[in-house]
């Protein structure tokens, strides 16, 4: 008698690990390929594994709540990765107002400034001399935009290396 209990406790272990490596790896694929599988029939479930591996009663009625356990874990699982990364996203959101509204605020304030400075420099330059300079704050600012365009497509637009020398 003992034998026998302890070959269909190996047997029923086999085919709770074997049930439960197939149960793990499709729901990884389903979790890999970012798609929600079909929701478990347990019922469903405990018919294909009694057809399939010859369960009896007994067998059947042990190994139901051990799926019925996991399945449930493992649905929380996906659930709160699914919760997390709605949380996430709307943190990402919410990270990307603010960091627009921070950029309009230091340009507003950087137009205040450049205003600021034009109207004090306005008060000391003659008009010619107000004039040149307009000229010479647009030429540099087209080489800065030329500088900065450039830098884009890969060229240096930072200091020269140590050692180098830069064409004019």
């Amino acid at each position: 008698m003992k034998g026998i209990r302890t070959t269909t406790a190996r047997r029923i272990a086999r085919a709770a690990t074997v049930t439960f490596g197939i149960v793990v790896i499709t729901a990884g694929n389903v979790q890999a390929q970012g798609r929600r599988g079909p929701d478990f029939d347990l019922d469903r479930h405990m018919e294909r594994l009694t057809e399939r591996l010859s369960l009896n009663e007994e067998q059947v009625a042990q190994l139901r709540p051990i799926f019925q356990g996991h399945f449930e874990a493992m649905q929380a699982m996906v659930e709160q990765r699914r919760a997390d990364a709605e949380a996430r996203r709307e943190q990402m959101r919410e990270q990307r107002e603010q960091m627009r509204q921070q950029g309009e605020a230091m340009r507003d304030a950087m137009v205040q400034m450049r205003e600021q400075t034009h109207e004090q420099v306005g008060k000391i330059l003659t008009e010619e001399q107000l004039e040149k300079f307009q000229q010479f704050q647009r030429q540099e600012m087209r080489a800065r935009r030329g500088a900065a365009e450039r830098g884009m497509r890969g060229r240096r637009s930072g200091p020269p290396e140590r050692g180098t020398r830069r064409r004019p």
